[in-house]
């Protein structure tokens, strides 16, 4: 293990980010750390080194499952990889033994691969029950109050994609558990940013290209027994004999991509987990105090439901956003917002570089947003 990480982690462990740039898009994709071109060498090489070498593939498999399990606070056996995190939706989904009458809830606005999945199950005569929750106050009980004695499946995003809320996942699962529904929490932006425990929910998904600086592949979760007695409706060569959640990996795993989280994993264990998130959410907070000082006003941030990602919607949003990208402030602008993302290397210069560029956007666009 190499030393200590401290935050913000110098720019200079990220040998593909443009120095001339400031880098808030995190919440699309992040830059990869120099900890994984050594890997990826080290995979070529075994990929040339026939029957000896593919057993070490699955060895490092197995030692990237460790990691993952100390990530998401679980047993290693609870860990599974996937091609995607909509890959394990999709497969969590299927699992659930589904009635004609059944339904499951999913806030309006969250992401379109769990929308999709569950919209896939009105040919078994399931109801998906979309919710407009508000994004601020009462947003968990509005998605509670959509649940009933039917409810088989409440999808969940930890950290909205579209609003960057935060959500009480363990709050829902304490509710919903007694009832036998599953809480499927998609924790792909809040996973390497804000701390992740599988045991909040029954079952936990996340991608692996976002905050946690890896390649793009997705880790399902479990964190339940009721989640654990789920069988893949699919299945394979290697799910026949497997355990656990590996039950649902049909086949080999994506094995560049798991030794490039393995890598990446071992690297984000240098730094403390909780100080991490702190650095994360202070950059956060001083992203939403620019927009705040310049008249624009982002998702509610009130309490505990603030998250290392800061949205803005309005009419000249895109505009904006397109400004800052002219003047080297990354960003990540769809679906009618704007997205700033706090990074593990973003420092108080980045803050003040954005603070810069904003103004003159402005100045150009005479662009002043408003909460819808």
């Amino acid at each position: 293990m190499g030393p200590q990480l401290g935050y913000p982690i110098p720019k200079s462990m990220f040998p593909d980010l443009d120095p001339t740039l400031v880098h808030f898009a995190g919440g699309g994709q992040t830059p990869v750390p120099d900890v994984v071109a050594p890997t990826i060498a080290a995979f070529l090489t075994r990929k040339a080194g026939g029957q000896p070498a593919y057993r070490e593939h699955w060895e490092l498999v197995a030692r990237a499952r460790r990691r993952t399990a100390a990530l998401m606070h679980c047993a290693m056996d609870d860990v599974g990889f996937l091609g995607s995190a909509s890959d394990g939706i999709a497969r969590t989904v299927n699992a659930v033994e589904w009635r004609a009458g059944d339904n499951a809830v999913i806030a309006s606005d969250d992401y379109a691969s769990g929308r999709a999945a569950l919209e896939s199950l009105g040919r078994r005569s399931v109801t998906l029950r979309r919710v407009n929750a508000p994004h601020g106050a009462g947003r968990e009980d509005a998605l509670l109050d959509a649940c009933d004695g039917r409810t088989r499946l409440l999808y969940v995003s930890q950290v909205n994609p579209f609003s960057g809320r935060r959500m009480d996942v363990a709050a829902l699962h304490r509710v919903l558990a007694p009832r036998g529904t599953i809480v499927l929490n998609d924790a792909t932006h809040a996973v390497g940013a804000l701390p992740v425990r599988a045991a909040e929910a029954d079952v936990t998904v996340a991608s692996t290209y976002k905050f946690l600086c890896a390649s793009f592949m997705g880790i399902l979760a479990f964190g339940t027994e009721r989640a654990r007695a789920l069988r893949p409706a699919g299945a394979g060569w290697y799910s026949e004999t497997a355990d656990g959640a590996s039950r649902f990996e049909y086949g080999n795993v994506p094995h560049l991509d798991v030794v490039i989280l393995d890598a990446v994993l071992e690297w984000h264990a240098r730094g403390d987990e909780d100080a991490r998130a702190r650095h994360l959410l202070a950059v956060a907070n001083a992203l939403e105090q620019v927009l705040e000082n310049r008249g624009l006003v982002a998702f509610s941030r009130d309490g505990d439901t603030g998250s290392h990602n800061v949205c803005v919607a309005g009419k000249n949003v895109k505009e904006i956003a397109d400004g800052l990208e002219a003047q080297g402030v990354r960003v990540w602008y769809d679906h009618g917002r704007m997205r700033l993302s706090a990074q593990v290397f973003n420092a108080r210069e980045d803050i003040d570089a954005f603070d810069a560029a904003l103004g003159t956007v402005l100045h150009s666009t005479d662009g002043k947003e408003r909460r819808p």
